[in-house]
């Protein structure tokens, strides 16, 4: 690959990140679709649809209040409001990134970087998808719990009430679908990288021609 710029490289970088970040936003706030996985896999549906509707408000409120869920105990609500943080974080990161990458796609359009930096960032991001795919989900869950919540209260009984309104499978569901979609929106940016390429090609060769009509003989 020649030489493409320092935009187009943070373009391929960020990339990856944002289209996970707006995947996992886009199914997280998907409520009929949360609340049918709650159908698949909780242990008490009722009550979990009851707490998931609940703790969408709870999100959105500026409060340092612990959650109000009957019969959790206060470390399960601790990590639930820990968990609030983790996702208002996450959307303010979405946000910012993706503004970024929008300022960063208008500069590489006028130095004609943008079809290779889409490029390879959707291919990058594909790659890190289906890498993804061959890991363990407990690993993976590990991995994140460790780093998004590194004070370690994060780990409960298998009867707890936390687990059972939202149990492993529950997430491992989730995250199957955040993963689809970041694959079908790598792919979707894949074509686009394509389209913008053959238009690059297709302008170049009418400048030729064109200078080669002007050129005297």
């Amino acid at each position: 690959m020649k030489s493409i710029g320092h935009s187009a490289v943070i373009i391929i970088i960020l990339l990856p990140i944002v289209l996970s970040l707006i995947s996992t936003t886009l199914i997280v706030h998907a409520g009929p679709l949360m609340h049918s996985l709650i159908d698949k896999d909780s242990r008490d549906p009722k009550n979990a649809h009851d707490t998931l509707t609940y703790y969408y408000s709870y999100i959105i409120t500026d409060t340092d209040e612990l959650p109000k869920i009957p019969g959790m105990t206060d470390a399960e609500l601790q990590h639930l409001r820990d968990v609030r943080h983790v996702w208002r974080t996450g959307l303010l990161s979405m946000a910012t990134g993706a503004l970024l990458l929008a300022g960063l796609m208008i500069y590489s359009w006028r130095k004609k970087t943008l079809h290779v930096a889409l490029e390879w960032g959707s291919l990058v991001t594909i790659a890190l998808m289906i890498i993804a795919g061959f890991v363990p989900f407990d690993s993976l869950w590990v991995w994140f719990h460790s780093l998004a919540f590194p004070q370690g209260n994060w780990v409960f009984e298998y009867n707890s009430r936390i687990i059972q309104l939202f149990p492993p499978a529950f997430f491992q569901d989730a995250a199957l679908r955040i993963g689809l979609l970041c694959l079908f929106l790598a792919i979707v940016t894949y074509g686009v990288a394509m389209v913008l390429r053959w238009l690059a090609k297709r302008k170049m060769k009418t400048t030729e021609e064109a200078k080669d009509v002007t050129e005297p003989a």
